[in-house]
C-alpha cells in the first residue's frame, strides 16, 4: 500500500497555485505563530497579575485566550 503524503505536502501541490505558494507551509508557519502569540499573551497577563506594582485587577480573566489551534494532522475528522 503506498505511503500517505503529509497534508502539509497534500496542500502543497493540490493546485499549481498552492504549490507555488508553498501553501502547507503557509498553514503550518501561522498555525505555528498564532500559538505562539498566545503563549506570549498568557505569560504577559500571568506576569502582570503577580507583579505587586500593578493594581488588582485580574488581567488574566479579562482576555479570554482562544484555545490553541490544532495542526490539520491533529483535527478529528468530523
Amino acid at each position: 500500500m503506498p505511503r500517505r503524503r503529509s497534508l502539509r505536502a497534500e496542500l502543497n501541490n493540490s493546485h499549481p497555485a498552492a504549490h507555488a505558494a508553498s501553501l502547507g507551509d503557509v498553514v503550518y508557519d501561522l498555525i505555528t505563530t498564532v500559538n505562539a502569540q498566545r503563549a506570549v499573551i498568557a505569560a504577559l497577563l500571568a506576569k502582570l497579575d503577580g507583579d505587586s506594582g500593578v493594581g488588582a485587577t485580574d488581567y488574566v480573566s479579562t482576555l479570554a485566550l482562544p484555545a490553541a489551534v490544532k495542526l490539520p494532522e491533529d483535527r478529528k475528522n468530523a
